[in-house]
């Protein structure tokens, strides 16, 4: 089985509370959104209900980061084919 290895996904801040986020995911603008809960102190900048951010996950060995804003690079698909 091959494991998603490296990823963008799309984010907006639904609610916050004192220690969480409530936020909607998505991978592609075609794909379903999901919801999450993330602690606060996974951002790395202070966010409210609309803002804008993304995670990234840039090569296989490294671990995903949440960043504020739009995503603003380009996405090309990798495949199991380019290995």
């Amino acid at each position: 089985m091959k494991l998603l290895t490296v990823f963008v996904l799309v984010g907006s801040v639904d609610s916050t509370d004192e220690f969480f986020a409530t936020v909607s995911l998505q991978a592609k603008a075609e794909c379903a959104t999901a919801q999450a809960v993330l602690p606060l102190h996974a951002f790395p900048c202070k966010i409210k209900a609309g803002d804008s951010f993304h995670v990234l996950k840039e090569t296989e060995d490294s671990i995903p980061i949440i960043q504020c804003g739009e995503f603003e690079g380009t996405l090309n698909q990798k495949t199991e084919d380019s290995k």
